[in-house]
This record gives C-alpha cells, structure tokens and sequence, in this order.
C-alpha cells in the first residue's frame, strides 16, 4: 500500500511534469493499487472538513515537489478536529527546503490522509536507466529511509532488476526480486504484485520515476473477518474500521466518546481470543502446551466499542500529574518540549477527561475477553493446572506529564501490570508485591516455575521467592534488587527528522534511567542536561534537581 509516493512522467513526449502526492496517489489508485483514503485541501477549513469526513485519526501532509516533508514538520498526524485545525494552520503558508538544499517550497496545498496501522515498511521504485534503455525497478526491505543513504551504507540492502522492454515484469521476476530483498513471506504476493503494477504505470504514463517510500504493510487477518461477518468497511477496510459511528457526542463527554462502528464481540480482542479458544480445541489432546496471546489492546487509536466507550464518566476520572501550564511542562527538559510537539495530550478538559475514561474502558474490554480465556480453561479442568502471567510491553502517558502514549522516561510509559497466577503454589493469592522487579524476570520466572534451569544469559531474576514467600524477613528484601534501570532509543532508524529536531546524532538519540525508592536520574545521550527527581517529595516527576 502507498503511503509515501512520487511519479516523473513525460506525458506526450513533453516538458517535464512533477507530480503532488495526492495526483501520484489519485494516479496509483486508478491503475488498481490500493492506497489510503484521503481529501485535497487548500484552507485550513478544507483541511478540518476532510479530516472530518474522514474520521480521526489522520495524518495532514504539505503538499510540496520535494523531500523531506516530515524532517521539516510538514506531516502531523491529529487525533481530533482541535489538532487537525491546529496542524493545518501551521503547515498551509509553511517554507520547506530540501534535504540537500533544494528550495525553499511554500506549502499552499494538504493532503489529509486516514491514518493506517502499519506492520512493516519497505521502497519500491521504478525509474527509466537510460544507459541500459531500460526499466530499473528497485525493492528493498528499509522503507521510509533516505534511499540514498540506504544505497550509501547499506547497498546490499537494495536490490536492483532491469525489465525486459518486451517481456515486461513477470511473476516469476518480481517473485524472485522479492525473494532477494528479504521480503517475509506474509508480503511476498503483495509486494511481488505491487512491482509489476508500478511496472506497467511507468510504461503507460511515460513516467521517468515511479517511487513509493514507505511501500506500507498493514494487519488484516482482523478485517478480513470483520468483512466476513457482514461489515461493511469499504474498499479498505483498514483506512476505515478506526473511523467511529457518526453519532452526537452527549453533554459531558469528549472526543473520543464516539463509539466503535464494531460491536464488543469483534474486537481486535475478541479476533485473538477466538482464535486461542479453536487452537485450544484442535490441540486438547492431554499433553503440556505453551501459548503467547499477544493483545493489542489497550493501545491507541483511542477508542472503543459500546457499552465500553461510556462505561466510566469522565467527570469521575483522576486529573493527569502534569504541571499546570503546559509551557512549564515544556521547559523542564528540551526533550519533553519536543515529544510533547509529537505527542500532545488534548488542551481540552473534557477530552483530556474522555481519553482517560476511553482507555479504562478499552482495558475493561481486553479484561473481558481474557475472561474468556479463564473460563474455558476452567471448563475444560485445566485452569488449576496452568501457570498464567499477564504483563505488558509499556505502559501509558494519557495525558500524564501532557503526554500521550509511550514516549520518554516518566514511570507512567514503564509501570506495568505483572500478574503471576500459579496454582497451589502461593500461600496468599491476590497479595500484592511492591519491590522492584524488570521484564527481564519473566522468562526466569516461568522456566524456575515449569522446573526447568535458568540458562546462564537471563539477566534478570526469578520471582519465586515473592510467589512462595519463603522468605518475609527485611533481610530477604534488602538482598532483593534496590534499583531498577530502565532504557528509551527514541530515534527513528527509518528517518532523521528526529536527529534533525533535536540536534543529535543516531547514537546519542538513547535515555537511560536509574530510579530506587527514593529518586529517578535520567541520562541523555549528546548534550541533553541529566535529570534527577527527589521521588519522596516529588513522585510526579515536576520538579528536577539535577543542579541542585
């Protein structure tokens, strides 16, 4: 699927003509390609009627002949009408200049674009070679990179065919181009297809260059089921399955209130969930298994089917820790100022409240279904008989900090659940343990449990002790970790704009952070200042005393 696209065509054999990407886009979809839905604008009231229509979240893109539009911050993506109002003003009037120095460009044009949940990214490209009075097509695996620097550092990451003027792009040619791009397996057709769709465009528009960057693989196994229970979601059902029921948002709620156009039964939790409970059928043979369920939700975009949207009041909800202004927020630490450029909670009060009673019942729903789960482990006499652990890969902002999602070092992106259940081995079930424990204990943890022997390179510990409680002593705490270390790389290995932004370069686009009982120290890579939180007198992180 497009999501970054660029054509050069010669049509009737004229002058030159560049192409915006909305006329590439517009141009791909009619040659058969599926691309994500989107609006020309070119007012910022054009731009909020689209993003509108279009239901959010979507991305508002410069419309400009040159790269590096997302470097230059001439691509936001807005969660509501407040930031797609916002971004439009900013960029529409904007000047852009090219990564190597082309321009200035003034933006007089947008793209509003449904936002897309992209599993994977790769380039395509066809160009005219004229030394070799052929096609080029290019295919590699690093999309949304500099092509060039990819070319420069890493060639043997882009592969290179010529195409026969005659033969064209055959299957077995772009199979094997994909093959030697690395291409996994779950992409290959599509990609392959993709090739040989790009293949004919440039021949029947004459065109010079024909790019996509980033070529967009999406998650449909869970579409395609929807579609297959009777919703309808259009053409692409990607672009459309986010987009909530067009209802009116009643006094006291915010904007993401709306609710799913899915019912609670056939939700991306509901998919997984069945999908365990037929695997647990096909496989009930008696003998020892192992399953990894791996829930997306809770996990933006933010919003959820009824009656789990309106479950909890958001007059009820607990204020976010943040200061009161977010430009003191902003001035604690040149990090903070520019993620909360990326990743803005709402300004308003009632919607900063509705993202909050959103996600709580987002995780409700996940809650739910897991229910399922337990409850069919227990008809079939195994729940007693199956060692659980429910944890998570992050935590969230929700506005705390006036941040959203996962981003930085504050403890609301790294406090996460860790629920071990393990039946007739713990003498006080639902006890509650709070000495520090990482990630890296889980995997120990469950080998101890199942018998077997920590391997040598775990880093971490097992928990058994605090299951068993052999040992309540103060002793036994003291001998247990003090500390915990915790790591951020908030680079983008596809893209510079984030060494561009923040003046840094790849390597030093890493936070590491060492926190105990009493107090966090933040390190930044390059020249970041350190960061220190006095947690006792402090624990929402507001005030640094690294100079202190």
């Amino acid at each position: 699927m497009p999501i970054g696209s660029r054509l050069g065509a010669f049509p009737h054999h004229c002058q030159k003509m560049d192409l915006l990407e909305y006329q590439g886009q517009e141009l791909f979809s009619r040659n058969g390609m599926a691309v994500p839905s989107g609006r020309h604008a070119a007012s910022v009231e054009e731009a909020v009627e689209a993003a509108r229509e279009l239901g959010f979240p979507v991305a508002v893109k410069a419309q400009v002949l040159i790269g590096g539009r997302g470097k230059a911050g001439g691509i936001k993506v807005a969660a509501d009408e407040g930031e797609a109002r916002a971004h439009a003003e900013a960029i529409l009037g904007m000047d852009i200049t090219g990564p190597h120095g082309e321009g200035p460009f003034r933006v007089e044009e947008l793209w509003i674009e449904t936002g897309t949940e992209i599993e994977a990214e790769f380039y395509a490209s066809v160009i005219l070679d004229r030394s070799a009075k052929k096609q080029l097509v290019m295919l590699s695996r690093m999309g949304g990179m500099d092509i060039e620097e990819v070319a420069a550092n890493s060639p043997e990451a882009l592969v290179r065919h010529h195409v026969d003027p005659l033969e064209g792009l055959t299957e077995a040619e772009s199979a094997r181009i994909v093959a030697d791009a690395g291409i996994p397996e779950e992409y290959a057709e599509a990609t392959a297809q993709t090739l040989r769709v790009l293949v004919e465009l440039a021949k029947a528009e004459d065109a010079t260059l024909v790019e996509i960057n980033p070529l967009a693989a999406e998650f449909t196994a869970w579409t395609d089921w929807l579609v297959e229970e009777g919703y309808d979601l259009g053409e692409r059902p990607i672009d459309t399955v986010y987009v909530p029921q067009d209802v009116p948002i009643p006094p006291g709620r915010g904007a993401t209130w709306r609710p799913a156009r899915y019912d609670a039964d056939h939700t991306e939790s509901a998919f997984l969930t069945n999908r365990f409970l037929d695997w647990l059928q096909e496989n009930d043979t008696g003998e020892p298994w192992c399953a990894h369920l791996s829930y997306f939700r809770p996990h933006p975009p933010y919003i959820a089917p009824e009656p789990y949207n309106d479950l909890y009041d958001p007059a009820t909800v607990t204020p976010p820790v943040r200061c009161a202004e977010r430009d003191d927020q902003a001035a604690l630490h040149p990090f903070l100022a520019g993620a909360m450029a990326i990743l803005p909670s709402p300004l308003d009060d009632v919607d900063q409240a509705q993202l909050q009673a959103t996600y709580f019942g987002m995780v409700t729903e996940v809650d739910a279904q897991f229910g399922r789960v337990i409850t069919a482990l227990a008809e079939r006499g195994v729940l007693d008989e199956t060692l659980i652990v429910v944890t998570s890969d992050h935590g969230e902002q929700l506005g705390d900090h006036w941040l959203i999602e996962k981003v930085g070092y504050a403890d609301p992106s790294y406090r996460i659940p860790l629920i071990v259940r393990w039946p007739g081995h713990t003498d006080s079930p639902g006890r509650v343990v709070d000495a520090f424990t990482e990630s890296v204990d889980v995997v120990p943890t469950l080998v101890d449990l199942l018998g077997g022997e920590i391997p040598d390179f775990c880093d971490g510990y097992s928990l058994r002790p605090w299951l068993t409680n052999e040992d309540r002593s103060d002793a036994a705490r003291r001998r247990w970790r003090q500390f915990v270390v915790t790591e951020y790389d908030f680079r983008d290995p596809t893209s510079s704009w984030i060494t561009d932004a923040y003046g840094l370069r790849h390597d030093q686009c890493g936070i590491c952070v060492v926190r105990d009982e009493h107090g966090k120290y933040v390190h930044f890579g390059g020249y970041f200042p350190a960061l220190f939180f006095d947690l006792n007198e402090d624990p929402g992180e507001l005030v640094n005393r690294a100079e202190d």
